[in-house]
């Protein structure tokens, strides 16, 4: 399951009740909470992707530290 991502920087886009990326440009309703709905270029997503894979080194460090991975990880 994909986590669930709102607290991006939202604009109005002109029309009622109708919002969108402050930094990509792309209506929320497309973007729809997913990560990889963004555009490739967008700062919000960049950011949370460098943030995503910090945290995912850093799980795998923890893991090599307590002596947990194998050859399977």
């Amino acid at each position: 399951m994909h986590p669930y991502y709102i607290d991006y920087p939202q604009e109005e886009d002109g029309k009622m009740h109708s919002y969108r990326c402050k930094f990509c440009k792309l209506n929320t309703l497309v973007i729809n909470g997913l990560l990889e709905n963004h555009e490739p270029h967008c700062a919000y997503r960049i950011e949370c992707e460098v943030e995503l894979h910090k945290t995912m080194l850093m799980g795998q460090h923890a893991k090599i530290a307590l002596g947990g991975v194998d050859e399977a990880d």
